[in-house]
């Protein structure tokens, strides 16, 4: 069967579908890059805000409207969190696979009976699903290798635990026969992703002793890369190995949502201002050029101007390299849907948003300012045809051109004004 898959949202669905792409290729199916070519189209989804929410529901339509014969499976969170009812918002739907046993959707291509039209995570499951192995990775030299799946953290703001279910571990010997596979096809860079990447813990340790097995398996392995940490990933040990193994990358992003007390504590954020910028000093004294990116939830319920300002001082203390903004949205069933009243409007919550980004944009410049002349190496990963140039990021996450060299090639450079106007404009 022609089969097309596609996502939205996050790096675990990103790696989620290049895993079902594998499947099906073993299966003997056929990927198919237009939609039009497809006999089964298979939508992974986003939840996590109510944009991402209405995004994944217009996209399913869309592809409905453009290839009226196919079958059509939504998979993900939003199953998870509409239900049965994405049955009545999207009617022409074969079947709505939550975020367990998506493999089931093998079984419509190869046109076995269905038993269910829906299936849904049972949310206490602690069973890591194996989606499988990948070796390629949509041919780029950079792959996400998923370590775990859920969250037990709960904040009040967030949906992710209600859809993704508890924490489950992925086993320890996947991860590193999986990242083994990949080196042999060519990929230089592995980010590790999960739902709550810092929560790894098997019988055989927690996230560094992972990170320092990998280092020690693979030492053609060119850099390894966490797609996001907590606060308390940071321990000394951490540090330690950071810096004595400069392949782990010097770009951490560390999620802050807010720089005000009160509204981490009503966040349910299991740390203040204080132990979070005592910690971030003493990475910088001991890594350099060590970077840092965030998220901020701005117009959380009950913020006030006084606590917003508080957040955009924080922001410029800490000196963050790249900020996500998100403006609070409800989410269905979370403590702050039903307890906290959404109370900062719409039109308070835009201003913040953009207050927020043109702070970010003017700590990105002064950051990069500081490091005109600096020889840095960057791993070339694309080219763009409309520049025509190739484009590759450093270690600390900078990204930067070269020309006359290949996707893979390992290049030397030094970083110039023009550099930096790039990176200021260019969000990435």
């Amino acid at each position: 069967m022609n089969v097309y898959l596609t996502f939205l949202g996050c790096k675990v669905n990103d790696y989620e579908v290049e895993a079902l792409k594998a499947s099906f290729l073993n299966s003997n199916h056929k990927i198919v890059n237009e939609v039009e070519d497809a006999e089964l189209i298979i939508v992974n989804t986003c939840d996590v805000t109510e944009v991402a929410k209405k995004k994944s529901l217009k996209t399913l339509r869309s592809l409905h409207h453009l290839n009226t014969h196919a079958k059509i499976v939504a998979m993900g969170c939003i199953v998870e969190d509409l239900k049965e009812e994405i049955f009545v918002k999207l009617p022409f739907l074969t079947m709505a696979i939550g975020t367990k046993e998506r493999k089931e959707v093998l079984k419509i291509a190869q046109n076995e009976p269905l038993e269910t039209k829906i299936i849904l995570n049972h949310k206490n499951n602690r069973t890591y699903e194996e989606l499988g192995h990948i070796s390629v990775f949509k041919g780029h030299v950079r792959s996400y290798v998923k370590t775990s799946d859920g969250c037990d953290k709960f904040c009040t703001y967030c949906i992710i635990p209600y859809v993704r279910g508890r924490l489950r571990t992925r086993r320890r010997e996947d991860i590193i026969l999986e990242i083994g596979k990949l080196l042999d096809n060519g990929v230089k860079e592995i980010v590790l992703t999960g739902i709550d990447t810092v929560a790894y813990l098997d019988e055989k340790g927690d996230l560094v002793s992972l990170l320092k097995e990998i280092l020690d398996t693979y030492p053609n392995l060119y850099r390894l890369r966490l797609s996001s940490v907590e606060l308390q990933t940071l321990s000394d040990d951490f540090i330690k190995l950071m810096k004595s193994d400069r392949r782990l990358c010097r770009h951490l992003h560390l999620s802050l949502q807010s720089g005000c007390d009160r509204i981490l504590k009503l966040m349910h954020r299991h740390y203040d201002t204080k132990t979070f910028l005592k910690r971030i000093k003493t990475l910088r004294n001991e890594i350099e050029d060590v970077s840092f990116s965030t998220d901020v939830i701005v117009g959380f319920p009950s913020e006030s101007d006084k606590e917003f300002k508080e957040t955009m001082q924080f922001i410029k203390e800490v000196n963050f390299f790249k900020v996500h903004v998100f403006p609070y949205s409800e989410r269905n069933g979370t403590y702050a849907q039903r307890f906290l009243k959404d109370d900062v409007n719409s039109a308070m919550k835009k201003e913040r948003v953009h207050a927020l980004l043109k702070l970010e944009q003017s700590l990105r410049e002064k950051i990069l300012s500081k490091m005109i002349g600096k020889e840095v190496e960057i791993l070339i990963e694309s080219y763009d045809d409309k520049l025509g140039t190739y484009f590759g990021l450093t270690d600390n996450y900078i990204l930067l051109s070269a020309n006359n060299v290949n996707i893979g090639d390992i290049v030397h450079t030094k970083i110039t004004k023009d550099d930096i106007e790039f990176n200021v404009k260019v969000r990435f």
